[in-house]
């Protein structure tokens, strides 16, 4: 919309500036797109709300819808439709967030000063550049921007309606604070975020309608009314969640349990954050500078500011810029994956884009007694701020190896060779690391497979959603006595080894056959004559050459990704020692030393082909024995976590 106090030249780059900075966003989001369910958060996610997981999640309903909508669109997978949704809506998030931090005034002297107006224009299109490039390369927006996560889409909620309100204010049409009642009653029952900041709406609402002299009890009755549609969407999505088979097991009695530990989970959301390390200091790193910047902004012009009020806001642009090039005192070092906080992110990126603008007006030449401080030191402030969009985008180059997305195609795909080294087998005993992919694996190609977390199953919960994928009377007798029991059971036969492999947990299996380790994962047969182990071997061979590959690529050890990453190949090591103990059974030393070898190119770090190396060359008295040794003494000497040290 037109600002009659902007030149039709300074009005077009108004115009222009958020759909710019979004299309950029757009196109660098679904270029570092994770083109697979990344894993971790990303892929719990997808698993939640796809009805894979044992405990699906109780919040998020509209994203959920979204996701499940994903699911049904053709070609390519949900983890790719739903990377791109959130990519769509990050550079949305980015546009609403340019377009209305250029909406915030800045005061000026002489409003009829035509350079002076032409600079406080300026200085607009400053602070939104500011804004947006800040927003674009924060690391938590950009990771949210390119998974399957929920986080831009809440976002984008949250933004709409704050330019709800900022449309309230330029017109003063009620019209816009029903709307702002509605989608904010969807925003409390979908995003818990939306009640933090509910206190705080009402005293903005109430405090703007006495500023325009509008005040009227009707209309805050009926922005109040239009709140319960939005709520309605509790009602909503308790009695869908009631209709999942997996609710009761959870033991709610009811739809009306189910929506109290729907306000349960968004409570502790709430809650237990102020309890996280860091999070009182993150607070004080937001909230402190909005206050300062927007609730108490002087009425002055920029350049009559004093001393103590530019470096007040040179403090606010330290520690905004410091939070983007991710300081240790960032959201993103103290949190992580484990806790994505986007909301500061977006009120530093109003505090720089703000702080930036009013460097710019302080710049301006001014000739003028009640000037502040002085004109050198004043155009200096100038020159820092038109810099602050440059930095932003400097800040991009060197969060991108951080939030880059494209490694999760990868391991998407390991997850795929996981499942078809199954052969057919539709149970997996795993560990917990990998079990959201594999389930998306096998949701992608509508297959049946119950992997079970060992790690979860001494929950009676757990025990009874496994009972369904188990029909037998006397199997889900079993899983209510214990998990123990039933397993020893189900292995006892060759249609229950036939049915079943591991994820990293080989011991369970072994007792009950002979272990076949193929790539990722841990088959059984009956006999060792079924067995290839030439066949075995020499299949692995492109798939060691793979992993290989796949561990010299350039991760950054930051990378949500890189953790994963060193997962598989330990594993894929873990994989080919076994193989290289069954050739060492079967009398051949030369072929296990190769196997043992190529453990180790997987994982240094991997003690048991060592040892096992170590072993062979003392039997053959091979020149590589003190070779061996002596890896073997500055091994120890390094103290490494005896976790590594697999038998």
């Amino acid at each position: 919309m037109n600002d009659p106090n902007l030149s039709p030249r300074a009005a077009r780059f108004h115009r222009l500036a958020p759909l710019v900075l979004a299309v950029g966003a757009l196109g660098l989001y679904l270029a570092t797109l994770s083109r697979g369910a990344f894993p971790g958060l990303p892929a719990k996610s997808l698993a939640w709300h796809l009805r894979l997981d044992a405990a699906p999640t109780l919040l998020d309903p509209l994203w959920g819808d979204l996701v499940r909508a994903c699911a049904g669109l053709p070609g390519g997978d949900v983890a790719l439709w739903v990377g791109a949704l959130s990519a769509v809506f990050g550079a949305a998030c980015l546009a609403l967030a340019t377009a209305l931090i250029m909406r915030v005034r800045y005061p000026i002297h002489d409003p009829h000063d035509p350079d002076e107006a032409g600079r406080e224009a300026q200085a607009r299109l400053v602070a939104g550049l500011t804004t947006g490039l800040f927003l674009m390369a924060s690391i938590p927006f950009w990771v949210l921007s390119t998974r399957s996560l929920p986080g831009t889409f809440h976002l984008l909620m949250l933004l709409g309606a704050a330019w709800l309100f900022s449309e309230y204010q330029r017109t003063g049409k009620p019209g816009r604070l029903y709307g702002l009642g509605l989608l904010y009653g969807l925003g409390i029952a979908e995003f818990a975020t939306f009640w933090v900041f509910a206190p705080l709406a009402a005293l903005l609402v109430l405090r703007a309608m006495l500023q325009r002299a509008e005040f009227s009890v009707r209309v805050v009755l009926r922005t109040g009314l239009c709140l319960v549609p939005g709520l309605l969407l509790y009602l909503l999505n308790g009695w869908r969640l009631w209709q999942d088979p997996t609710t009761p097991l959870r033991g709610f009695g009811s739809v009306w349990a189910v929506i109290w530990y729907i306000w349960r989970d968004q409570w502790h959301l709430i809650a237990n954050a102020p309890q996280t390390t860091g999070f009182l200091m993150i607070m004080a790193l937001t909230v402190a500078p909005w206050l300062v910047l927007f609730l108490m902004r002087p009425k002055k012009p920029a350049w009559r500011y004093s001393f103590w009020q530019v470096g007040l806001r040179l403090v606010v642009l330290v520690l905004a810029m410091g939070a983007l090039f991710n300081a240790p005192f960032s959201p993103w070092n103290f949190f992580g994956m484990y806790y994505v906080m986007v909301t500061p992110y977006l009120i530093l990126a109003a505090c720089a884009g703000y702080v930036a603008g009013e460097f710019w007006v302080m710049g301006q030449r001014r000739e003028h007694r009640n000037a502040g401080i002085g004109q050198p030191l004043r155009s200096a402030m100038g020159v820092l701020g038109v810099l602050m969009p440059v930095a932003a985008v400097a800040a991009g180059f060197l969060n991108l190896p951080v939030a880059d997305g494209r490694p999760g195609a990868e391991m998407d795909r390991l997850a795929e060779q996981a499942l078809d080294d199954l052969q057919g087998r539709d149970v997996v005993l795993s560990n917990g690391v990998l079990d959201d992919s594999l389930r998306l694996a096998a949701h992608r190609r509508d297959r049946r497979l119950e992997v079970i977390s060992l790690p979860q199953t001494g929950s009676a919960a757990y025990r009874q959603y496994l009972a369904r994928f188990f029909p037998e009377p006397r199997q889900q007798s079993l899983l209510q006595v214990g998990f123990g029991a039933f397993l020893q059971d189900f292995l006892a036969t060759d249609e229950g080894l036939a049915r079943t492999a591991a994820l990293d947990l080989a011991d369970p299996l072994r007792e009950y056959g002979y272990l076949v380790p193929d790539h990722l994962v841990f088959r059984v047969e009956p006999s060792d004559d079924r067995i290839d182990l030439a066949g075995l071997v020499e299949g692995q061979k492109p798939f060691w050459g793979r992993m290989e590959t796949f561990s010299a690529r350039r991760l950054d050890k930051r990378n949500p990704a890189y953790a994963y990453r060193q997962y598989l190949l330990r594993l894929a090591s873990k994989v080919v020692n076994n193989i290289g103990f069954m050739q060492v059974e079967q009398g051949d030393p030369a072929g296990a030393t190769a196997s043992f070898q190529q453990a180790r190119r997987l994982d240094p770090d991997n003690i048991s082909a060592l040892l096992n190396l170590l072993t062979l060359a003392q039997a053959g008295n091979l020149p590589e024995l003190e070779g061996y040794r002596a890896e073997w003494e500055e091994f120890k000497s390094r103290h490494v976590d005896s976790r590594v040290m697999w038998s």
